[in-house]
Order: structure tokens, then C-alpha cells, then sequence
């Protein structure tokens, strides 16, 4: 009960999920589902894995839009490589919300 108080709670506080705009950013996995969403000047990266399997996946601070991801749910913080891209890494049917930059990239 504890958990989906606070996903409720998340999902509210993050605005641009129902009043903002969005994009599906494509990757090469079937089964990964990555949406980017921008209200304002905020904007979030939410990544879905719906395969039953651990995944790599690699986004490029252009289809994050920054090269410093925050993710919501676990507090940890993405800075992009030197060759510019973020690597997560997902559990099976994993998920991570993140807040993309200092709020002003798109």
C-alpha cells in the first residue's frame, strides 16, 4: 500500500504526464517503451521494459534531450558518457521515471 501511495503521489507531481506534451523516442527493442514528456520548461524521460528479461538500454543525450537525467523513484542521477550517451539498465518488467536536466531541456 505503501508503494502505490507514493507512485500516486509521484505521478501527481509530475505534470507534464497529463497536461503536457509528448513523443515516443524509438529504440531497437520491441519490448522497451520510451516516451519523453515536456510542460513548460520541465520536461521527463519515462522508460518501460515490458520483457521478461534484464536490458541495457542506450539513449543519447539528443533523444533525452540533456545529458543529466534524475531518476524519480530511486534518487540517482544519469550524467551522459564522453561519447554523449546515458546507459540504463532495467529489470524484467522494470521501469524509471526521470527528470530530464535542470528542468529546461526539451
Amino acid at each position: 500500500l505503501n508503494w502505490i501511495t507514493s507512485m500516486i503521489r509521484m505521478r501527481k507531481e509530475c505534470m507534464e504526464i497529463g497536461m503536457g506534451e509528448w513523443k515516443v523516442i524509438p529504440t531497437r527493442y520491441d519490448h522497451i517503451l520510451v516516451m519523453k514528456y515536456w510542460l513548460h520548461e520541465n520536461s521527463l524521460v519515462i522508460v518501460h521494459n515490458f520483457g521478461s528479461y534484464p536490458c541495457e538500454l542506450v539513449l543519447t543525450e539528443k533523444e533525452a534531450g540533456t545529458k543529466r537525467l534524475v531518476d524519480l523513484i530511486n534518487n540517482i542521477e544519469s550524467i551522459s558518457d564522453k561519447r554523449k550517451r546515458h546507459t540504463i539498465i532495467l529489470e524484467p518488467f522494470g521501469y524509471r521515471w526521470f527528470r530530464a536536466g535542470n528542468g529546461l531541456s526539451r
